[in-house]
């Protein structure tokens, strides 16, 4: 996903950031504002260097899923 995608889905994308990475706030996503580098900042910042890797694999899937070009993907169930 492309930083113009990720700002272009940015509406959508709050709700199943917060359902991936719990550590994240509503006050750390009023700062992301759609920006796909300071989002995966935060991720670095809360989760570590693995968390930054995920970040590119789950937008990328995230953006194929809605596209209809990956069929695999499903969303996880949110933990309860």
């Amino acid at each position: 996903m492309t930083q113009e995608q990720f700002a272009h889905f940015w509406p959508q994308l709050q709700a199943h950031l917060k359902a991936k990475w719990t550590n994240i706030t509503e006050s750390d996503l009023a700062e992301v504002q759609g920006n796909l580098a300071t989002f995966t900042d935060l991720v670095h910042q809360r989760y570590g260097a693995e968390g930054k890797d995920e970040v590119k694999t789950w937008a990328d899937r995230r953006h194929a899923y809605w596209s209809g070009n990956y069929f695999g993907y499903k969303d996880p169930e949110p933990v309860s």
